[in-house]
């Protein structure tokens, strides 16, 4: 539990202060005479239980008003506390307008947002930047969620049914949007709609019974289905076909099964075979059934309901080769996890189009405890290799899971020291043979590297087909613990050359140490620990002959360029296999701080502002290339006082 800085408690205690005198003063209203207003103030709360008086008084406030604003500012009050995210003052106005057994929504019956903040006695406020309505204070929704089901027992059915209401309006009978501009013109035209469609099974889960009568149509009815898969299938609205790349040819069975509904998808897969029963086991366009979407859930009694069924495929592979089983273990559905692989018709250890099993899935996500469950089958093999040869500890150390990777390296049959085939996924990305460490390091998890190389078996220096180590990816990534952590054991050599630079051969850069990594991406603290220590050659050439300084420069980032000009051992105007000097290739550099650089490197007495490179061009005439005309004001000045 995190710890309250006094500050933080002390502006805490104010605001309740403030609420309270806020409250008090809302409960003077409609007192006339001084004698109401002194009897008023005489009966005011006092003490630890006041805000909690105040807060039922408030409501007693609610309810002495006319019974339609009373049941107005129930209704707000019921929306906000019980709303999956927050609502806007137009989404929650919408709902409210919102008539049962209306085909289409009534703009005239939409409430004016004022009304709703006067009915609601103090308790409610709108966000002027994002329009967000809320609770005024953490308190209030800590005192609602207390009495809230007491106070307004049919308060998720009725949010449930407003949502299956609106979901089955006419307008949206037209199904999915086939393209990103109508999807979002539905958006706007319809500002309850992606509220309504993403969370509505929500608020039904516990009264699927009561509400059934507009469920059952609303998810047989395909083209509404459809357009409210759409719009809660997408996340990310970037991206150019963002509303199309999206799993089609869903059923109503599908959107029960996501929401956990065991008795709907009884009453939608059950009858006397007219056509109201619909297929339990249709297949999306991605090939995921209704249980898939159960287990990718963890729905527990959904996926038990439905794998005890006869005409439901127990473990179907989708599309990319992915089993119900793989999904879940990814989630961290422990219970589904285990419900699966005591069945005889799941195989446990499936793999995937990309060769990764369950087991790699959980791994990756460090769900721990699925994890355990699944390496002490014996129809699992802990070490299995996907189409890479990334193994689930390979997965584990690169995302950083440490319980994880400790469960799996104590194990006799993992290698812990293991070598993948492709690095991440792609063989051209040219960095295969890399190990967990390797992994680990790459993405600066310390805890994991440190359990890694305290291991007899685990080589902290091992080299990769294009002999980085982990220590030069840890440092070209800015990683400075884990590069602290490696640089300090005697196993590793700190000043190690690789043998074809970043992944190519063909980019000819090869022969680069750790710090040449960590200059040309600009790690400055990476860089002072590296060019600190005595068995590292701070002006190390690699076989294009360019140093750390080069890199630094023509990267553009000049506190390491200033770091290392400064050193005694690093020759300002070295020139690489080019001809071209660290002054060069700063001023063919783009970066925001190329002027910076050039003036950092053209002020010293030792570099020479009009050196030529291999092909005869200067720095002044690469400058002039890339159009910096500050810079090339810069050099002509400097080369007019060298000369």
């Amino acid at each position: 539990m995190s710890v309250l800085s006094y500050p933080t408690i002390y502006r805490s205690l104010l605001w309740i202060r403030f609420l309270l005198a806020r409250l008090h003063v809302d409960s003077l209203q409609g007192k006339k005479s001084k004698k109401a207003i002194k009897s008023t103030l005489k009966k005011l709360p006092k003490g630890s239980a006041a805000l909690k008086e105040a807060y039922d008084e408030a409501i007693e406030r609610i309810e002495g008003q006319l019974p339609e604003e009373s049941q107005l500012a129930k209704s707000v009050l019921s929306w906000i506390t019980y709303a999956e995210r927050q609502l806007t003052t137009e989404e929650l106005s919408h709902a409210l307008a919102v008539e049962a057994g209306e085909s289409e929504l009534d703009e005239d019956n939409i409430p004016d947002i004022d009304d709703m903040i006067s009915v609601c006695a103090g308790l409610v406020a709108v966000d002027e930047e994002s329009d967000v309505i809320r609770l005024v204070h953490y308190t209030t929704q800590e005192y609602f969620e207390r009495v809230r089901e007491a106070w307004n027992p049919k308060a998720q059915e009725e949010i449930a049914s407003t949502c299956l209401s609106y979901l089955s309006f006419h307008t949206f009978d037209i199904g999915h949007c086939y393209g990103d501009e109508d999807f979002r013109r539905r958006i706007t035209q319809n500002p309850f709609l992606d509220y309504a469609a993403r969370y509505w099974g929500n608020h039904a889960l516990t009264v699927q019974q009561t509400i059934e009568k507009l469920a059952l149509p609303f998810l047989r009815n395909m083209k509404q289905v459809s357009c409210s898969n759409r719009v809660m299938s997408v996340r990310n609205y970037e991206y150019e076909g963002y509303s199309q790349n999206i799993p089609m040819k869903i059923t109503g069975i599908h959107l029960g099964a996501a929401f956990g509904m065991a008795y709907l998808l009884h009453e939608l897969t059950h009858g006397d075979g007219n056509e109201n029963c619909m297929f339990i086991d249709a297949r999306d366009s991605h090939g995921r059934t209704p249980l898939s979407r159960a287990a990718v859930n963890g729905h527990e009694a959904v996926v038990k309901l439905l794998v005890e069924r006869d005409d439901v495929k127990p473990d179907p592979n989708d599309n990319y080769g992915r089993t119900l089983l793989s999904m879940a273990a990814e989630m961290g559905h422990e219970a589904v996890v285990k419900l699966l692989v005591e069945w005889d018709d799941v195989e446990a250890d499936s793999k995937d189009n990309d060769g990764r099993t369950p087991l790699s899935w959980a791994a990756a996500s460090g769900h721990e405890a699925v994890v355990k469950l699944l390496v002490e089958r014996d129809d699992v093999k802990p070490d299995s290799k996907d189409n890479y040869g990334r193994t689930p500890l390979s997965m584990a150390a690169e995302t950083g899971h440490e319980a994880v990777v400790k469960l799996l390296v104590e194990r006799d049959d993992v290698e812990a020291d293991s070598k993948d085939k492709y690095g991440r996924t792609r063989p051209s990305w040219g960095n295969d043979s890399r190990t967990p460490l390797s992994w680990a390091a790459a993405s600066g998890h310390e805890a994991v590297v440190k359990l890694l190389v305290e291991r007899d078996d685990v080589k902290p220096d091992s080299k990769d087909n294009y002999g980085r180590t982990p220590l030069s990816m840890a440092a070209e990534m800015g990683h400075e613990a884990v590069v602290k952590l490696l640089v300090e054991r005697d196993d590793v050599e700190a000043d190690s050359k690789d043998k074809y630079g970043r992944t190519r051969p063909s980019w000819g850069n090869d022969g680069r140490t750790p710090l040449s990594w960590a200059a040309a991406s600009g790690h400055e603290a990476v860089v002072k620990l590296l060019v600190e220590r005595d068995d590292v050659e701070a002006d190390s050439k690699d076989n294009g002959r360019r140093t750390p300084l080069s890199w630094a420069a023509a990267s553009g980032y000049e506190a390491v360029v200033k770091l290392l000009v400064e050193r005694d051992d690093v020759e300002a105007d070295f020139k690489d296999n080019g001809g071209r000097t660290p002054l060069s290739w700063a001023a063919a550099s783009w970066h925001e701080a190329v002027e910076a650089v050039v003036k950092l490197l053209v002020e010293r007495d030792d570099v020479e502002a009009d050196s030529k490179d291999n092909e005869g061009r200067t720095p002044l005439r690469w400058a002039a290339g890339m159009g910096e005309e500050a810079v090339m004001k810069l050099l002509g000045s400097h080369i007019k006082d060298q000369h």
